[in-house]
């Protein structure tokens, strides 16, 4: 029995049109257009899978992954302009299915974790510091610290990248002394400040780790959410990152 084409609530296609930054994820062609000072689409909400795929159809798509048992869920929707959606459609290979699965995965990522970026707060005492990596004339003569930075290749899997390696390692021997003046400066301000900061971006990277084992995915989704939460250029964002990733992911290192 073949499905029955429904029409799609504006929620759902906020929703979706959204999650693609209303552009079409296979051009970058916008999907709305303006005339007379109003906005009108140019899109149309794709199933992925198709909603009744013809016998050829069937037989290209065996085995292929599938987002949602329900063809459709808003997981096996993608709003696609126009033209894209034509060629997508027809004729249907295997290959351009692959790719937007993949795209379509990767924006159910995206939308997941900007759920977990409202549930997870941080204190704003975090932009003191932040200011001042910004602000401030930082002395970056190499003082002796707590921990070896080489460390980091004994914690670190593939999975992080050796730019990131690098990065980590040199911005823990360059910032870390200034870091911990001004985290001990916050914390005299607000006694248990600094504590709260690291409680904070510790839980929210076990909830990463809950969810994801790449550790270059979760050294990104923490920078992002640093960034988000303090409204910070991802340049400052990143450098205080550099410093606080050693902090959750490498904690054990101080105690040894």
């Amino acid at each position: 029995m073949a499905n029955k084409r429904k029409s799609f609530s504006e929620n759902t296609n906020i929703a979706l049109f959204n999650q693609v930054n209303g552009i079409c994820p296979l051009c970058d062609t916008p999907l709305l257009y303006e005339k007379n000072g109003s906005k009108y689409k140019k899109y149309e909400l794709a199933h992925i899978y198709p909603l009744n795929p013809k016998p050829e159809e069937t037989i290209v798509l065996k085995g292929v992954e599938q987002l949602s048992t329900n063809v459709d869920d808003d997981d096996n929707l993608i709003p696609l302009c126009k033209i894209c959606h034509g060629k997508f459609d027809k004729p249907r290979t295997r290959d351009e299915y692959n790719n937007l699965v993949a795209i379509k995965k990767g924006l159910i990522a995206k939308t997941k974790q900007h759920e977990i970026w409202h549930q997870y707060q941080i204190e704003q005492d975090i932009n003191k510091i932040i200011s001042s990596l910004y602000d401030e004339n930082i002395n970056l003569d190499v003082e002796e610290i707590e921990y070896d930075p080489k460390q980091v290749d004994r914690k670190a899997d593939k999975s992080l990248t050796n730019l990131t390696k690098r990065r980590i390692k040199s911005n823990i021997t360059e910032y870390y002394p200034f870091v911990k003046n001004k985290l001990s400066y916050v914390e005299h301000e607000n006694p248990g400040a600094s504590d709260i900061i690291s409680l904070q971006i510790k839980e929210f990277y076990l909830k990463q780790k809950q969810k994801e084992s790449n550790q270059q995915i979760i050294y990104k989704n923490i920078v992002s959410w640093i960034q988000k939460q303090t409204n910070s250029p991802s340049e400052e964002a990143i450098s205080l990152l550099h410093f606080l990733f050693k902090i959750v992911r490498y904690s054990d290192v101080t105690t040894k």
